[in-house]
Formats: structure tokens, C-alpha cells, sequence
């Protein structure tokens, strides 16, 4: 009997220690604490609901757009800016005003003389040359060495940071200059004297064509650093003039052309290729009708401008849109970051009638076409108040 109740208390005592392993206090506590800390975070998850959560996804995607846009304008700026470093243009010697005082001011390489006062080129204007060549297609290879295609539409845009205006100048096709032509092969000819617009029908590669008509302008500039180019076949003018919601003039002629019809004086919204017929038609059996498209040509950029400045305001993804839908079209040195940075840049520039020039001079005929012949003294005078900045 006392033997069974020896066992029955080495039993208990037994059980007691293994409840004693098995129940560790310190563990118990911790199990308990990791516990309440899971119902903290639940309730704190309850407390920042779903709304919340995708409002600041958004946030921060909007930044990180807004971060990516200012990095790829700032690049394309200090890219733009590369390309003239050091460049300065060689004004002509002889059309300078020799009675400028130059004792106060000393006198520095590259400075000009004009109607008594002493001027330098700006170096912050950005130029670009635009050109409208005569193929109704899409852009496609060369297929010799003369097949590029004229250019029927010259323009130099000039923006100017310091009086944030832009400025652009419409240079005559005919415009009589120096250009580099080639052979059907491909291979460096001559360099003449002949119309702009030849310039750009000459080289084996499309970027050879539109550098042939950079080189040509910026010599009839004398050496007017050119920061970018876009040549843009005429079949382009549809897409870019429909992307802003198309163009709205007065006919400054009448005419018809492949079905379209022009009446002097009647308003008009052009869309499709009734923009591209407004722009380029010319009567090639009257006398210098290229003045005629010039004006038309004019007419339409300043109202291009106008409206795209509007449509971009609304929606400023339309400038890589554009850039976009113009592809096929163009051929350009001109990157989408660049591209970028004068689009954001020029929308909070002025732009008026008045900034659109012409180079004068005089249209005569030649032995087979007609030429024109800029007037230097104006042409001069002109390049000083676009390109130049006031010393004293």
C-alpha cells in the first residue's frame, strides 16, 4: 500500500515538470506580445483605406513624371547649346559703319558695327532651320545622288531667351547662294552658285540632303550657327495641321488645285490636304508666284502657331504627339529631348505678326529659271537685329 502511493506521488511530480518544460513563461509573454502587435498593425491597415493608397500611388507617379520631364527639357537644352559652342558669324567687313566709337568699350573678335552703335552675336538665341520639301509621300532612301527633293519652304526660327519672342524668317527657294551638288553617284561635285531650294536634292542619304541645305542657309547667313533641322515632306503638313485641330485663314488668293478651291477672302478651317494645297500651290506659268505661296505660306504659319500654342496649352503630351505623328514624314537632327525643351520653352513666348520676316531683294529670270537676288545691305541689317545684341 505504501509502495503504490510512492509511485502515484512520483507521478505528479513528473507531469508537474513537464508542464513546467512545455509552458516556458518568457515564451507565453513573447507568443502574447507578437499577438497584440499583429492586432496593432491590423487596426493601423484598417485606418488607411484603399482611396488613400491609390491617391498616393498616384502622387508619386506624378512626381516621378514631373521629375523625368525636367530632366529630359534640361538635357535637351544643354545638348542644343553644345552644338554652337564656340561658333560666331563673320559679318562682311565692308557693310560695317566704320564711325562707331570703340575707345570706351575696347573691341573684341566678332563684333559689329552698324549705324554708329557696336553690336555682338547673342549667344543664347537657339536658331533651327525649317524646311518643306516637294514629295507628297512618306520619306524613303535616295535612290542616287540627285533624288532628294527641293526644298519648296525655308525658315529660320529663331528663339531669343532674353526677350522671350521667337522670330521666324521666310527665305526665298530661289534665293541665289552657294551650294554643295554632287553626281548621280553620290560623290562631292562642285561648289556653286544656284536656288536654295537645290541644296537639298543633292546627297546618297536624307540626312546628307537636309546638312546640304543647313550648310547652304547658315553660309548665306554668314555662318549663323544652326542648332537643329527638321525637313518635312510635304505630305506631313495633313497630319501636323489635323493633330491641333486644323488651321483657320482668310484665302489671300484665289485659285483651285486637284479639286480644291480657293476664294480670296473667305475664311476657311483647313484640314486634310486642303492645308497642304493652301501652302504649296503656285501658278508656275505666272511670273515669281512663288511671292504669292510665300505670303499663303506666312499667312498659315503664324496661324499654325497661334493654334498649336493653344491645343499644347490644353494638352502639353501633344508636342511628343506631334514629334510622334511627323515620323514618317521627316527627317531631323533634332532628339525628342531637344525636341522637348524648345516645344516647353516656346509656349511662353510671344509671337506676332510682326515676327515674321522675309529677306528682301529682287526675282529676275535666269537662262532657264527664275533667281532671286538678296539685297546684302537689308539682308545685313536684318541678321543685326534677329541675331545681335546691343554693346553700346
Amino acid at each position: 500500500m505504501e509502495e503504490k502511493d510512492n509511485n502515484t506521488n512520483e507521478l505528479e511530480e513528473l507531469k508537474l515538470e513537464e508542464i513546467d518544460i512545455n509552458e516556458d513563461p518568457d515564451e507565453s509573454d513573447d507568443s502574447q506580445n507578437l499577438t497584440d502587435k499583429n492586432s496593432a498593425a491590423a487596426r493601423k491597415k484598417r485606418k488607411f483605406p484603399i482611396w488613400a493608397r491609390i491617391l498616393t500611388a498616384i502622387f508619386l507617379i506624378v512626381v516621378t513624371v514631373i521629375i523625368g520631364w525636367n530632366i529630359l527639357i534640361n538635357v535637351g537644352k544643354a545638348n542644343l547649346y553644345a552644338k554652337s559652342k564656340d561658333a560666331v558669324p563673320q559679318l562682311p567687313m565692308e557693310l560695317m559703319d566704320s564711325a562707331a566709337d570703340v575707345a570706351d568699350v575696347g573691341w573684341e573678335e566678332g563684333w559689329v558695327r552698324y549705324n554708329g552703335k557696336i553690336y555682338r552675336y547673342n549667344k543664347d538665341v537657339l536658331t533651327f532651320l525649317v524646311l518643306g520639301i516637294d514629295k507628297d509621300e512618306r520619306i524613303s532612301d535616295n535612290t542616287n545622288g540627285l533624288d532628294g527633293g527641293q526644298s519648296d519652304g525655308n525658315f529660320l526660327v529663331v528663339l531669343n531667351p532674353d526677350d522671350e519672342s521667337v522670330r521666324v524668317i521666310c527665305i526665298n527657294r530661289d534665293c541665289m547662294t552657294d551650294i554643295d551638288t554632287y553626281d548621280y553617284f553620290g560623290n562631292y561635285d562642285t561648289t556653286t552658285k544656284a536656288q536654295l531650294e537645290l541644296a537639298h536634292a543633292y546627297g546618297t542619304t536624307r540626312e546628307q540632303n537636309m546638312q546640304n541645305s543647313v550648310k547652304a542657309v547658315s553660309n548665306l547667313f554668314y555662318g549663323i550657327p544652326i542648332h537643329g533641322c527638321v525637313a518635312i515632306n510635304m505630305a506631313g503638313i495633313t497630319s501636323l495641321n489635323d493633330a491641333i485641330g486644323g488651321v483657320e485663314v482668310e484665302s489671300l488668293s484665289t485659285f483651285s488645285t486637284d479639286g480644291f478651291d480657293y476664294h480670296e477672302g473667305e475664311n476657311a478651317v483647313l484640314k486634310g490636304e486642303a492645308a497642304y494645297h493652301y501652302i504649296h500651290y503656285r501658278d508656275e506659268d505666272e511670273f515669281n508666284s512663288n511671292d504669292d505661296r510665300m505670303s499663303r505660306q506666312r499667312q498659315y504659319l503664324n496661324a499654325f502657331v497661334a493654334q498649336a500654342k493653344a491645343a499644347i496649352k490644353k494638352n502639353p503630351s501633344l508636342i511628343a504627339n506631334l514629334y510622334t505623328k511627323l515620323t514618317p514624314y521627316m527627317t531631323t537632327d533634332i532628339s525628342i529631348d531637344e525636341a522637348s525643351y524648345i516645344g516647353s520653352t516656346a509656349l511662353g513666348y510671344s509671337f506676332s505678326d510682326n515676327a515674321i520676316s522675309s529677306i528682301e531683294g529682287e526675282t529676275v529670270q535666269g537662262t532657264y529659271y527664275e533667281e532671286f537676288y538678296p539685297d546684302e545691305e537689308a539682308l545685313y541689317q536684318l541678321i543685326i537685329e534677329v541675331f545681335y545684341e546691343e554693346v553700346r
